[in-house]
């Protein structure tokens, strides 16, 4: 009878452990910031020469309809797309793209 109390008891206690894992494993990327993924949007697609990590990372937030570090209009155009009349690029020769005035559209002097 102790016997079998004792394996219900051991049993209860890895059930539940095993339980709180798997929440913990579940929500530790909402606990670090990170959004679900939205149901439309489409699967992340890594270019070719992308570094492994910034590939992973992409998969995982690309898609959650917030702006994530890393993600810019030309690598994630899903979250950091350009409003109407802007077109993305990169102004600074650095890695950052950013939306941005076509060319000569802000040069343009006022009407006569």
């Amino acid at each position: 009878m102790i016997k079998k109390k004792l394996l219900i008891v051991a049993a209860t206690l890895t059930v539940l452990i095993i339980g709180v894992s798997i929440s913990v494993y579940a929500t530790s990327n909402t606990s670090r910031g990170v959004s679900a993924r939205l149901p439309n949007a489409p699967e992340y697609v890594c270019t070719e020469g992308m570094p492994q990590s910034e590939c992973a990372q992409l998969i995982l937030t690309c898609g959650n309809g917030v702006i994530d570090p890393g993600e810019d209009c030309n690598n994630c155009a899903f979250d950091a797309g350009c409003a109407s009349g802007l077109v993305c690029g990169n102004i600074s020769g650095g890695q950052e793209f950013t939306c941005h005035y076509p060319a000569g559209l802000c040069l343009a002097g006022p009407a006569g």
